[in-house]
């Protein structure tokens, strides 16, 4: 098959990205040609097949293509494709369609993000620079965030029903996002196919002195949280439970891997509570820095209420990591309660008691990290791009029975 991708960023290291890179990679590997369209300034070298397009940074987070459905077509230089798959929504979705209907392919869609839980950056996006101040500016902005960001809310699943009922084929990511999809009115056909890994690169630990790089003291008991640091992914329960926890224990270090808006409150957090020595920022990682250090945590936490997938916890239950993840979306369906690690719901002291529990029991910790190793099994990537390209030959098979005029 001839596929095109289409995404709002490459360089980025989120769950969107990966995605796109792990399933590329393993459907090139079945044979399939795949092609990438993305913002060319998130391209910053050449990358075969992948095709940097013309849009317009508005803030650190949003951009706005600047070219139509025209550009996509010239950009993919007449080149035949068979399907289109997308992996963002809003303008990026729109154009994908249009691109489709153009092309006369079939047009597939993964529903990665939560729409509902990210609409506080709506207000963000609209005021672009204006920041809240004293100044006529920053007081309007200041007044209108909170009633444009829950008017968003209110929108997102109008919008999320809308684009998806113009596509042939939907993904999510997890059961609980397909029953989501369904109760926002969804018709069309929706696979749950998740986003694997590499089961062999979670398999050798990083070493003392790469922790000690990274300011990481190995003789002491590691949580490890990987994500962004954002009110989304739940930051501030996540530093209360820990404040907790390490009240308890206080030989427990948190490392907190990845960047966020709110690092620089975090930082000042830290500061406040006296815990700069006791958490680690690292900021963003490379993945072949990122990925031994899935082996040496004692325990992976992660309270993010809006991930639809949570890759992260894969990664972690691969490298033998038990997690303590909330009970809301995609890590509910990950972790198994009470054999690879506890889903609890989203209350600090629930949290607390559980990651209390497993820093205090090795055998605990033992029996639980060998069956995580396990069950991560069901996740590796050459089985869901196998998935993913038998959902494409479906969605070909069923589209070519249609009359073009209902395409």
């Amino acid at each position: 098959m001839r596929i095109v991708m289409i995404a709002g960023t490459w360089q980025a290291t989120n769950g969107v990205v990966t995605s796109v890179r792990t399933f590329r990679k393993g459907l090139e590997a079945l044979g399939h040609q795949v092609r990438i369209l993305v913002p060319e300034w998130t391209v910053p070298e050449l990358e075969p097949g992948v095709i940097g397009l013309p849009a317009r940074l508005l803030t650190q987070d949003y951009y706005r293509w600047k070219i139509g459905v025209d550009g996509m077509v010239d950009a993919l230089g007449g080149e035949p494709v068979d399907l289109i798959h997308v992996h963002h929504l809003f303008q990026t979705g729109h154009l994908a369609v249009g691109l489709a209907r153009r092309l006369q392919v079939p047009i597939v869609a993964t529903y990665h993000t939560l729409l509902a839980g990210y609409a506080h950056y709506v207000s963000d996006y609209l005021f672009g620079r204006w920041k809240p101040s004293p100044n006529l500016l920053g007081r309007l902005r200041t007044g209108l965030a909170a009633p444009i960001d829950s008017l968003a809310r209110l929108y997102m699943p109008y919008h999320t029903r809308t684009l998806l009922n113009q596509v042939n084929q939907v993904i999510a990511p997890s059961r609980p996002i397909l029953r989501l999809l369904r109760r926002q009115g969804v018709r069309q056909p929706i696979a749950v196919i998740p986003t694997g890994i590499h089961l062999a690169d979670y398999t050798h630990p990083a070493s003392n002195r790469t922790l000690e790089k990274l300011g990481i003291d190995p003789k002491r008991q590691i949580i490890l949280s990987v994500g962004r640091l954002a009110k989304e992914k739940n930051i501030w329960r996540l530093l209360e439970v820990f404040n907790l926890v390490h009240q308890a224990l206080p030989d427990v270090q948190l490392v907190l891997v990845g960047p966020g808006p709110e690092e620089e409150a975090v930082r000042q957090w830290l500061i406040d509570h006296q815990l700069t020595q006791d958490v680690i920022v690292t900021g963003r990682l490379e993945p072949d820095r990122l990925k031994p250090l899935f082996g040496r945590a004692d325990v992976f936490f992660f309270p993010s209420l809006t991930d639809t997938q949570a890759i992260v916890v894969v990664e972690a239950l691969a490298a033998g990591t038990p997690a303590v993840v909330s009970n809301q979306n995609g890590p509910a369906t990950i972790v198994i309660h009470n054999r690879t690690g506890f889903v609890c719901s989203d209350r600090t002291e629930a949290y607390t008691q559980e990651l209390t529990r497993l820093l205090t029991d090795q055998a605990l910790r033992t029996t639980m990290g060998a069956a995580a190793r396990e069950d991560a099994r069901r996740y590796a990537d050459d089985a869901t791009a196998r998935a993913m390209a038998e959902t494409y030959q479906s969605v070909l098979h069923r589209y070519s029975l249609k009359s073009p005029l209902i395409h």
